[in-house]
């Protein structure tokens, strides 16, 4: 055997520590061990310095390391900040393999596919900035130490904030089905008007249509407005009435009065308006409220009512509603659970010389992003309504005797469907 191999056998069976008369076969080059581990020939000279052992340090080398496996690293969120209507954004999002291995990808969906304001797709690697390169096939796999870029879309579909998830599948151990939130309008004041509707024409935003009210006598319906940001104020500058040469629509309540209103996040104020008909005729006016909402500083609301004299005889609705075999009572107040089902109820609607004939309900307002209907029709005495997300519904019921008179005054039902 080699002198050398011989020595780091040696060194080997003593666990790295000095060799201390460790010789082989060949006594003109045997070597002795020098002072702080140096090994020394016989003439006192130093043989290598890649023989120096320190026996002060653990030498020992361990036979099996421990393999780490893939290892994914996500952002726990996208946040994409207000976003003007219709307009469309872009964020890349990096996913990384901190591992030892391959990462292998089963799937990377969003958790709302159909109608949803967000989409994904892969740009290519050698120019991410280039859209047209996307492409929609998902990688099978993100090789150790390596990474791959999402291109995340956002389209506003409103003005309010939304919500979804993009969602990772693979083969790490610890996170096989990573979550990133992804939230659009995320980081701005955001307005929500509940109580009026969108506006037919595109003259106002919105249109808040009191019905028939008798001549003189005054006739109230309430706004809330809501900051529907998570985490920033909404500034309400002003509230003003235009357009209403008659007077007859007068602002009765406002929470800060004339002066500036400030509503938290997620927080809400009630404004009343009332409507006080001067004339058997159709009366119009406009109200106007500013906001620091970056997308929507000014939200214009068309008012609308019909007077009628008090020899009129008008048909009197009454809605009501209760949770589906629930077994409470019909109430027009209700506070429930989210993915229950109201059935609403018009039977209590009554005409003092004829009958009812007709029912037309309407959802005034609902969470953003319901598609919860009427079912089976919006005509029917006693329609349903499912309640597919969280958040405040408001129904109101209109009805028509025989001789075709409409309710002077509509009837509402106020759903609160809530978690808590």
């Amino acid at each position: 055997m080699h002198q050398l191999e011989y020595k780091l056998l040696c060194l080997t069976l003593v666990g790295f520590m000095s060799c201390v008369g460790c010789s082989g076969d060949d006594s003109e080059n045997s070597y002795d061990s020098g002072p702080d581990g140096w090994l020394l020939d016989r003439d006192g000279m130093d043989s290598t310095e890649d023989m120096k052992v320190d026996p002060d340090i653990d030498q020992s080398v361990d036979m099996n390391p421990v393999m780490v496996g893939p290892e994914l690293e996500y952002p726990e969120s996208v946040r994409f900040e207000s976003v003007e209507f219709g307009a469309r954004v872009t964020q890349l999002v990096v996913l990384k393999n901190n591992g030892d291995a391959p990462l292998n990808i089963q799937e990377i969906v969003l958790s709302l596919t159909q109608g949803s304001p967000f989409n994904i797709s892969i740009p290519d690697p050698q120019d991410l900035d280039d859209e047209s390169l996307d492409t929609e096939a998902i990688p099978t796999t993100i090789a150790a130490g390596d990474q791959l870029h999402i291109r995340v879309a956002f389209m506003s579909q409103t003005l309010q904030p939304v919500h979804s998830s993009l969602f990772v599948r693979s083969d790490d151990p610890d996170t096989p089905n990573a979550e990133i939130k992804l939230i659009g309008n995320a980081d701005s004041a955001c307005v929500r008007l509940i109580g009026v509707q969108s506006a037919p024409a595109a003259t106002t935003d919105f249109e808040l249509d009191f019905g028939r009210a008798v001549v003189g006598v005054p006739l109230e319906r309430t706004i809330t407005i809501e900051n529907c940001s998570e985490s920033e104020d909404l500034t309400v500058s002003g509230v003003s009435l235009a357009e209403d040469s008659n007077g007859e629509f007068v602002i009765t309540e406002w929470a800060a009065g004339s002066a500036t209103a400030v509503i938290g996040p997620s927080d809400q104020k009630e404004l009343k308006i009332s409507y006080t008909p001067d004339s058997a005729a159709v009366s119009t006016g406009r109200l106007s409220i500013a906001t620091n909402d970056p997308t929507w500083s000014s939200a214009n609301i068309k008012l609308i009512g019909l007077g009628r004299s008090g020899v009129d005889v008008c048909p009197v609705a009454l809605a009501t509603g209760v949770v589906l075999n629930s077994g409470n009572p019909p109430q027009q107040s209700i506070t429930t659970t989210p993915l229950s089902t109201v059935e609403l109820d018009g039977s209590g609607s009554s005409a003092s010389d004829s009958s009812i004939q007709s029912y037309q309900w309407s959802i005034i307002s609902s969470p953003a992003g319901s598609t919860s209907r009427l079912l089976p029709r919006n005509t029917s005495i006693n329609p349903r309504l499912f309640l597919d997300l969280a958040g405040q519904y408001e129904v109101e019921l209109s009805v028509y005797d025989d001789d075709g008179n409409e309710s002077c005054v509509s009837s509402r039902v106020v759903i609160f469907a809530t978690y808590d």
